[in-house]
């Protein structure tokens, strides 16, 4: 199994996770919670509403990414590591 956290502590850069549709991205907010993953104000990323796209970082925070890191993600932006979440864990 696909293990996040290991991931994201291994690099500086943040990791932008896609998430193709709603079962996925229920499934990367269980996921990354059971890993230890939580919002910079402390909340549970399974309490904040499913997203198609989620920056997960170090020091095991996760946030929302708004229309410019969507851009970042769609121009592969050397400065953020990219990951289909979907791909990543059928593997």
């Amino acid at each position: 199994m696909f293990n996040l956290s290991e991931f994201a502590k291994s690099n500086s850069k943040p990791i932008f996770v896609y998430l193709a549709d709603n079962q996925t991205a229920l499934r990367f907010l269980q996921d990354v919670e059971n890993q230890g993953f939580t919002f910079p104000d402390g909340t549970k990323p399974t309490e904040k509403q499913p997203n198609s796209f989620f920056a997960v970082h170090s020091d095991m925070s996760i946030n929302y990414i708004g229309f410019i890191g969507r851009i970042a993600y769609q121009c592969k932006s050397g400065s953020i590591i990219r990951l289909d979440y979907a791909e990543k864990i059928a593997e």
